[in-house]
């Protein structure tokens, strides 16, 4: 599943940012990945990205056939605004974003009693 939706972020232009447990964090229209993306996906607005990535992700994950025969669900949070990111870490140094926005798209994520995808 990590795997399709790694490949779904590519096409969008999406930086993955962690995939942790069940968790899928994701963030779209980070200045310094988009220097290095595919001029193409720049005709399009960030956000724009981001919701035809989540669409294409939930149509994606609910193709799957779970092992005890239930289909594969996911919960979705989206929100926009500003973040900070960077390596974190002395020890273990690792990419991360921090910031209101994140916090606010995990909550979005609670409401619904389903597995996570974080998109931010």
């Amino acid at each position: 599943m990590y795997n399709g939706l790694d490949n779904l972020c590519e096409q969008y232009g999406i930086q993955v940012i962690d995939t942790a447990g069940k968790a899928f964090v994701a963030c779209g229209g980070l200045k310094f990945f988009e220097k290095n993306l595919d001029p193409r996906l720049l005709t399009s607005y960030h956000t724009v990205r981001v919701i035809e990535f989540a669409v294409k992700a939930q149509t994606f994950v609910n193709s799957i056939t779970l092992h005890d025969g239930r289909v594969a669900s996911i919960k979705i949070g989206i929100h926009t605004g500003s973040v900070l990111y960077g390596i974190i870490g002395d020890i273990k140094p690792q990419f991360s974003i921090i910031g209101v926005v994140v916090d606010k798209a995990a909550a979005l994520c609670k409401k619904c009693p389903r597995s996570d995808i974080l998109i931010s």
